[in-house]
């Protein structure tokens, strides 16, 4: 079967690429909240990024965008130093 590319757009195609990095052993509980975890921040983020773009200006709307990739970045920082 040929990887079709489009799974990117999908919640669905991400959720099967972050399955795969984690443990094969994990448990079915841990499969299970983390799939719920991982649909709650896609929700989420939609809700984020619908609000923003209905109730700002497009320069207002890249602004939020652009603070809201600065926090994934301050996060993913201290996710590297093994701070959270």
């Amino acid at each position: 079967m040929k990887h079709d590319p489009r799974i990117r757009d999908t919640i669905a195609g991400n959720w099967e690429t972050y399955r795969k990095c984690m443990p094969a052993d994990a448990s079915p509980w841990q499969v299970r909240d983390t799939r719920r975890a991982f649909y709650g921040g896609a929700l989420m983020m939609f809700s984020v990024m619908t609000r923003v773009s209905e109730e700002r200006t497009e320069d207002e709307a890249m602004a939020a965008m652009d603070g809201l990739w600065e926090e994934i970045g301050a996060f993913n920082a201290l996710l590297q130093a093994g701070l959270v």
